[in-house]
């Protein structure tokens, strides 16, 4: 939390404590470590101003592995030494894009994503950082498999053998449009969310932070393999719909 103010969250944060949650019952979570931060301060206050922070965690009771995060409500640039009760005036209400996602996919039975697993609405107290304004956890399940990349490049998948890349291809185009066609995909189409489980051939789609509904249009076959680096057409900047001539000749793959 380098860049953020430990103060604008919550105490009972450290590993090993725990955390329980309401939603969609009772449940007790002990949080683990941290895995990264987000600042969404806004200087525009008719824009959303928080951060949010996510940890590793399992479930108190049956040792579940999943992860966890919480979203506070703060002050909008400039505001953060303001009085207490005009921070107060700030307080507005904010339901996570990614606490949507997860209750939608979760709902409707989503194969190829991580399931909610627990939630809580809350309003800070009179100590928060803004006094009634918005406080969210998130829980949902670690799904199992390996990342197959970062940003950029899918160095896990470009170190597999030929035939286990193939496998990774065929389950992409088995999932992806599955995943499109529900009318929500992760933040940014990258290597890193591919999670992929070569005990089983499961493919998963991850990082639904920023994740927002959309209607589904076009097709989503092997055209959409380069934005995930599952496979290198020779053109350096390639754009699917000026590219892509209805094969992979000329791929590597």
């Amino acid at each position: 939390m380098d860049d953020i103010p430990r103060s604008w969250f919550p105490s009972g944060l450290d590993e090993g404590k725990k955390v329980t949650l309401d939603k969609p019952s009772s449940s007790k979570w002990v949080i683990g470590k941290l895995v990264n931060t987000h600042n969404y301060q806004s200087d525009e206050t008719h824009v959303p101003s928080y951060v949010c922070a996510q940890f590793e965690c399992v479930n108190a009771t049956d040792q579940e592995e999943c992860f966890m995060r919480i979203y506070v409500q703060v002050p909008f640039t400039g505001y953060e030494h303001a009085a207490r009760d005009t921070l107060a005036q700030q307080a507005a209400e904010f339901t996570p894009p990614e606490l949507n996602a997860y209750k939608f996919l979760t709902d409707n039975d989503s194969r190829n994503t991580p399931k909610l697993r627990a939630y809580k609405q809350d309003i800070q107290d009179a100590n928060g950082p803004i006094p009634g304004g918005h406080i969210t956890w998130i829980v949902w399940h670690k799904v199992p498999g390996k990342c197959l990349g970062d940003r950029r490049d899918a160095l896990l998948y470009w170190g597999l053998k030929a035939t286990e890349r193939k496998r990774v291809r065929d389950a992409f185009l088995r999932e992806f449009p599955t995943i499109m066609k529900m009318g929500y995909s992760p933040n940014h189409l990258r290597p890193r969310n591919l999670i992929w489980n070569s005990v089983n051939g499961a493919l998963y789609f991850v990082g639904f932070r920023d994740a927002m509904p959309f209607k589904a249009k076009g097709t989503f076959g092997e055209e959409w393999l380069p934005y995930f680096d599952l496979a290198k057409p020779p053109q350096r900047n390639y754009q699917k719909s000026k590219d892509y001539k209805g094969d992979t000749s000329g791929w590597v793959l």
